[in-house]
């Protein structure tokens, strides 16, 4: 406890900061520590409203989607929990250019997919793998 009588986490959080950094490897950092940095640029990321496509998805099979939103910006997130790629298909929510940014850095040419609202957005996703597209709101 600390002076004031409040609980410390101090020691919570050295020893996550520890596995973290232990676990650092290319994967673990475009998995865990980069959505982290996302979340922090993108107020879409952050945002209360979201949507999850219920009727694209195939939990069973592993992928899902969904999609958070903030004024001027919007997120779709893509996450593929099986062994092998999935692809998904759900609406453009809206008319414009949606640019792939987990791994953008690597990338020689920005992944980003451009359509009209409603359009389809095919996205193949890798195995045990996520994506998270910004575009428009």
């Amino acid at each position: 406890m600390n002076p004031r009588g409040a609980w410390s986490h101090r020691g919570a959080w050295t020893r996550r900061i520890t596995v973290i950094s232990s676990l650092s490897s290319p994967v673990t950092n475009r998995l865990h520590l980069r959505p982290a940095a996302l979340r922090s640029a993108h107020a879409s990321l952050r945002g209360r409203d979201s949507f999850c496509y219920n009727e694209n998805a195939r939990p069973r099979a592993g992928i899902i989607a969904y999609r958070r939103s903030a004024p001027g910006e919007t997120a779709l997130v893509f996450l593929n929990f099986a062994d092998s790629p999935l692809t998904m298909t759900i609406p453009f929510p809206t008319a414009g250019t949606y640019r792939e940014l987990v791994d953008d850095a690597e990338r020689v040419a920005s992944l980003a997919l451009t359509g009209a609202t409603g359009d389809p957005m095919t996205v193949t996703v890798p195995s045990k793998y996520g994506y998270v597209f910004i575009g428009p709101g």
